[in-house]
């Protein structure tokens, strides 16, 4: 059996979820070859053995341009050109680790049922028709992939037909002798996409929130490129963070902070795993699909719905610094958890 991986974007925030991938067939000795940009094939250092194709860098120079007719004509260019250089009957499978919905649905020549396409951001407009349709048309062609069992269950009720493949936390190496302070509290928000603008306007702007964090003695650290901060108990990261320096502040934080927008639905959240793998107790929204894993009945996973909830979560920070047993959600997403489902999807 020999499997294409596609990593038709070539995001670097991939890098993770393609590691998985990776790690996944090589656990279960099934051949793959790998098509993604240069960047990408590098970070992960993907063997020689294993590159078939490296798309041009000049293709991804127009994929963000403002223009949609222009942007979807470079993303449909990237398929035709993977298209013309590889032969498709040379895999048992083809997964696309990463696509994007218009060009994917005029690329007929990846409609067949041994092509997986992994859903990521695809689902974030899926209320509006036109992605609707475009994704329960691709479900009849291909099999689309979720990676979760909410976001699993969430399209079968929309008759749009998926199979679970579930995304696995990272394992992230930790050292006993962190260094804390044990007097301060650290809330670390690591994400620095999809928030939700008008809650972190709120926090900055919210006197009595700011005199909690005083009194309790919290460090609140944002990350966001626009908004700044001159508050001592408020410090906003505006800047590229190195995966050495994110990590170490993941690590040393007491708690960590989740303000997603309210469109954060039909998504996983990689960060909100790696604060699973870590034991971190979590503050996350109500408003928005991340309040499922409140369902779990965990006491360091608390939720909030507004900046006067979160003040009283504040208040209370001390009921989240307990150490947590997150066994039976490590269990759900673990890397085993994925090499079965993937069996399961291609056998």
């Amino acid at each position: 059996m020999k499997i294409l991986l596609i990593d038709q974007l070539s995001p670097v925030g991939h890098i993770n979820y393609d590691e998985f991938w990776v790690k996944a067939l090589q656990d279960l000795n099934i051949e793959f070859e790998f098509i993604a940009s240069n960047k990408l094939i590098n970070e992960l250092k993907i063997e020689q053995k294993n590159i078939k194709l490296i798309i041009p860098k000049n293709y991804y120079e127009k994929i963000n341009n403002n223009n949609f007719f222009i942007r979807e004509f470079y993303l449909l260019k990237i398929l035709f050109y993977i298209k013309n250089n590889i032969d498709i009957k040379d895999y048992e499978n083809i997964v696309f680790l990463s696509f994007e919905n218009f060009s994917m649905f005029f690329a007929y020549f990846f409609h067949k049922k041994n092509v997986l396409l992994i859903l990521h951001n695809n689902l974030r407009r899926i209320n509006q028709k036109i992605i609707y349709h475009i994704i329960k048309y691709l479900s009849k062609k291909v099999k689309l992939i979720s990676l979760d069992f909410n976001i699993n269950k969430n399209l079968n009720k929309m008759g749009i037909k998926n199979e679970l493949i579930i995304h696995p936390q990272k394992e992230i190496k930790q050292k006993d002798n962190i260094e804390k302070n044990k007097k301060q509290i650290l809330i670390f928000s690591p994400s620095v996409s999809s928030l939700s603008k008008k809650i972190l306007s709120e926090i900055l702007q919210n006197k009595k929130l700011h005199l909690i964090l005083q009194n309790k003695n919290i460090k609140l650290i944002l990350r966001d490129k626009k908004m700044k901060s001159s508050l001592e108990n408020i410090i906003i990261l505006d800047g590229f963070l190195s995966k050495e320096d994110y990590l170490n502040i993941l690590k040393k934080a007491d708690v960590i902070f989740l303000p997603y927008k309210e469109d954060f639905n039909n998504r996983i959240s990689g960060v909100l795993l790696e604060a699973i793998y870590l034991n971190k107790s979590l503050i996350i929204p109500k408003y928005n699909d991340l309040k499922n894993f409140l369902e779990f009945n965990k006491k360091g996973i608390v939720g909030f719905n507004n900046i006067e909830e979160l003040q009283n979560i504040f208040l209370r920070i001390e009921n989240l610094l307990d150490k947590n047993d997150y066994k039976e959600i490590k269990d759900i997403y673990s890397l085993n958890r994925m090499k079965k489902n993937i069996l399961g999807v291609i056998q």
